[in-house]
């Protein structure tokens, strides 16, 4: 429900995490957020930072169905989706995450009436960018509509927590802990989103925690966490004040992770198969190794379109660990005398794809001679004078 009656503004929007990453409080509007952005009738706005983050998304699998769904909740006015698409950057190794750090800052901060107060947090020891970051805040106020809050990193980076949420509400960030991931089945339609801090169901001293942040939190991933931090809270309207109890972050760390180092022992090219007439099947395994001290990789083998008498197993790709192996087995199946033909094509982690052109047969069957009746007559003739002369010998 943002924009009011302005029409079009988002008629060719970018939504971007990382859209407003200078929003400093105090501010009557804070241009960048779908939220506090100022609209105007068929002007376009963007790029937005969206409602609820987009890095709740991260460590997806990005293959598969997307589905952007709009829910038009009151009458009268129409609209159309002309077009959507997405835009996503993705890792052929996935970083590798360390166990999560926490930092407090435990000096209570009274919050002055109608004016804006900030806290600092100093980070140390923290190795590697930020992965993930989520933010606990202990604020008791009288009037949470009140306060306006944002997160800046030691980098200057400045996230929008809340702004003018919780209406008349007191204590409902006594405590609460913001999360890009709060609220990961928020479906439309709804008249409120219970997880998100600009669409839940507030009650009167009743802490609302989990919550999604009103500007992502996934604006901080890839920044350096170490130096000072700083909450600030803005308390834009007189009559009502609060104290910041206390406050603190967990700072997910991450680094790139190794890459695989996949070879296969028999270079792409030709595979020639020959059986045996008694098994009407040939084999040949094609093997890999991952090269110590690299990344795990996954090696998938397929057999192309079109291929004679070809099969492969397993049918499943198989992940390698460093300095580990692993194997497909390719069998070409056929009558005595038949052949077989076709491609094998393997896919191997971080490079490129391995064609074997695979052809063979299976052997023809050779016939046994038989003996002949004068062959017989023979034999016969010379059993029967090897048992005359066998009488003669013990008679």
């Amino acid at each position: 429900d943002n924009a009011g009656g302005s029409d079009d503004v988002f008629n060719g929007t970018v939504w971007d995490d990382q859209a407003n990453p200078l929003g400093a409080v105090p501010f009557v509007n804070n241009n960048g957020t779908v939220n506090d952005q100022t609209y105007a009738v068929g002007v376009l706005a963007s790029p937005l930072a969206p409602e609820e983050s987009l890095s709740a998304f991260v460590g997806e699998n990005p293959n598969g169905v997307w589905t952007l769904r709009i829910s038009d909740d009151a009458a009268g006015d129409t609209g159309n989706l002309a077009s959507w698409s997405l835009a996503a950057t993705a890792f052929a190794v996935a970083p590798i995450s360390s166990a999560a750090q926490a930092f407090n800052q435990t000096t209570v901060l009274p919050l002055a009436d109608n004016a804006l107060s900030s806290s600092i947090l100093p980070v140390a020891g923290v190795s590697g960018a930020v992965c993930k970051v989520e933010l606990r805040a202990n604020i008791a106020h009288t009037f949470t509509g009140d306060m306006d809050i944002t997160l800046t990193s030691p980098s200057g980076k400045i996230a929008t927590v809340s702004t003018d949420n919780g209406g008349g509400n007191d204590n409902v960030f006594s405590p609460t802990v913001f999360s890009t991931t709060a609220n990961p089945a928020g479906q439309v339609p709804y008249v409120n989103n219970a997880g998100l801090v600009t669409d839940q169901l507030y009650a009167n001293l009743t802490a609302a925690s989990p919550l999604v942040s009103e500007e992502s939190l996934g604006l901080f991933a890839g920044e350096p966490a170490n130096g000072n931090w700083t909450l600030s809270v803005s308390d834009d309207a007189a009559g009502d004040t609060g104290t910041l109890t206390s406050w603190g972050l967990d700072v997910t760390p991450c680094a790139c992770g190794a890459t695989a180092n996949i070879s296969p022992q028999a270079p792409p090219g030709m595979l020639n198969l020959t059986g045996s007439p008694l098994s009407t099947t040939a084999t040949q395994r094609l093997v890999f190794t991952n090269a110590a001290g690299a990344g795990v990789g996954a090696v998938s083998c397929t057999v192309g379109a079109g291929a004679i008498g070809l099969s492969i197993s397993p049918a499943a790709p198989i992940n390698i660990a460093a300095g580990a192996s692993g194997s497909f087995t390719v069998t070409g199946s056929a009558a005595p005398g038949g052949q077989f033909s076709g491609t094998v094509t393997c896919t191997r982690t971080g490079a490129s794809d391995m064609v074997y052109q695979v052809s063979g047969g299976i052997s023809a069957v050779t016939s046994i001679p038989t003996l002949s009746h004068f062959g017989m007559l023979c034999l016969g003739l010379g059993m029967l004078l090897a048992g005359a002369f066998a009488s003669r010998r013990w008679s």
